[in-house]
């Protein structure tokens, strides 16, 4: 299963579809995300379902039934055995008679909207396409890089090859500072004699 972020840069949020449990016809949102992933994973035990009925007489919380509709407010709970796996979500319900309320949630109960996907897949094509433009950039600043070594080296050898033609059938007691100065710089740059 894929899961997606909230994208904050986004004009709009992106809206989650929630399920329940198998077996249940409403759930509860609860204020921790490990009660959250924990109540999923045990929903079939009666020691879940008496939490969940206790749960349910705290004024805020809030049950909601499958197909409620809810935006995610904070970062996901991702727990400290799997950093590469989500376990709850912190929701907002937006729609029905517990709008505005708010809980965590087992990720397993949280699916985008069929209208949040698509907007996600716009979403996700425009980055793909920033990044491929950025990517390009890149190249095409790293081949300007290139490009701009490869003439100062051919500038630097041509210039040596100048001094050599100059230079090389001279006694070395007979060259000027400069000469023997440019001499020790192509020779320390490789190009000296010409290459």
């Amino acid at each position: 299963m894929m899961f997606l972020f909230l994208d904050l840069v986004g004009a709009q949020q992106l809206q989650y579809r929630l399920s329940v449990p198998d077996g249940w016809d409403h759930w509860v949102l609860l204020d921790d995300p490990g009660a959250a992933w924990g109540c999923y994973a045990h929903a079939a035990d009666s020691e879940t379902k008496s939490y969940i009925d206790d749960s349910e007489r705290s004024e805020h919380l809030a049950t909601y039934k499958s197909g409620a509709i809810a935006v995610v407010i904070g970062d996901p709970f991702t727990g400290d055995s799997d950093p590469g796996g989500i376990f709850a979500y912190e929701i907002r319900i937006v729609s029905g008679e517990q709008r505005g309320k708010e809980g965590w949630v087992s990720a397993k109960l949280v699916e985008l909207t069929k209208e949040s996907k698509a907007l996600q897949a716009k979403r996700n094509a425009a980055e793909a396409q920033r990044r491929k433009k950025k990517q390009e950039e890149r190249e095409a600043e790293q081949s300007a890089r290139i490009a701009e070594n490869e003439a100062e080296r051919t500038r630097l050898r041509n210039k040596c090859a100048q001094i050599y033609d100059k230079t090389a059938d001279k006694k070395i007691s007979d060259l000027t500072v400069r000469e023997s100065q440019q001499v020790q710089a192509c020779q320390a740059a490789g190009l000296y004699p010409p290459t």
